[in-house]
């Protein structure tokens, strides 16, 4: 009965298990306890691995901690994956409008924060407010577009 459970935990595990490989030189970060705190972890800065030792384990060159080498599980790891820098990210034109969010509005819609929209989407979104403000209005009001009909069944007790 125990060897079949294990033999499905297995074939469950390696649906979804990837094997990690990493080359040597390659940049990684090691998951680190925090000081104080030895059941809580993060991946730290880079570290680059040194040797591939077997399946499942890397001697990494920790640099500037208190072992400047270690041999750590490949469950440790992780990829380091470095973002473009400042100088390589192409620049964004800022593109005005004529149309001022709060002249349109009336106090009702300025309580409103649209700094998340551009300019442009706020100028579009406040002239739409402003074409049917009866719609949002804070009146309930009717309409007759829509009908509701309640069927009662005889002798039914309410709920």
């Amino acid at each position: 009965m125990e060897e079949k459970a294990k033999k499905k935990g297995k074939c469950w595990y390696d649906k979804k298990a990837r094997d990690v490989i990493y080359e040597v030189g390659e940049q990684v970060l090691l998951l680190l306890p925090l000081i104080g705190k030895p059941l809580q972890a993060i991946y730290r800065e880079p570290h680059t691995v040194v040797k591939r030792l077997g399946e499942v384990d890397y001697f990494i060159s920790t640099a500037g901690r208190r072992k400047a080498k270690r041999i750590v599980h490949v469950n440790l790891l992780r990829k380091f994956l470095t973002r473009p820098s400042v100088s390589q990210v192409s620049p964004v034109a800022l593109v005005g409008s004529s149309v001022s969010v709060q002249d349109n509005c009336d106090d009702q819609f300025r309580l409103v924060n649209l700094d998340h929209l551009q300019l442009e989407q706020r100028g579009q979104l406040t002239t739409l407010l402003d074409r049917y403000r009866p719609i949002f209005s804070d009146t309930p009001g009717r309409t007759t577009v829509v009908q509701h009909r309640i069927i009662l069944v005889p002798n039914a007790r309410p709920v």
